[in-house]
């Protein structure tokens, strides 16, 4: 197994950002992130989200799990300095998680928040 780390917004992002779609590859065995709120200001928070695509055109909000393994929304919001693991659901609906070719990260309700974030892309060894 190989792991490539991809930037879905860059050291000192701000703002309320739809930052650009990432195409990480077709085959891979797995994905997963991490949203790293890097500082913070008076009454701070951030919401995000991560989408998939197929094409890089019409987009798809994925459900996340923490680190923890703690089922989430869509969308989630941080309000202090952390670093904060996230995987995409692996099953919505009884179905089998789509492995996105695309993804990319949206920001939204940003006040005062100082952010970056990555996806790690699992990628089985060719035979």
């Amino acid at each position: 197994m190989a792991l490539d780390r991809h930037v879905l917004a860059p050291v000192g992002s701000t703002g309320n950002n739809t930052h650009a779609g990432l195409f990480v590859g077709e085959m891979y065995a797995g994905i997963g992130g991490d949203f790293v709120v890097e500082a913070v200001g008076a009454t701070p928070t951030v919401t995000f989200e991560i989408e998939g695509s197929f094409d890089g055109t019409f987009w798809h909000k994925w459900l996340m799990r923490e680190g923890d393994g703690t089922t989430l929304p869509t969308t989630l919001t941080k309000t202090a300095v952390g670093h904060y693991d996230f995987f995409p659901e692996a099953s919505v609906g009884g179905s089998a998680l789509k492995l996105f070719p695309w993804v990319r990260l949206i920001t939204t309700a940003n006040t005062n928040v100082t952010y970056s974030c990555g996806a790690y892309i699992i990628h089985q060894d060719s035979q």
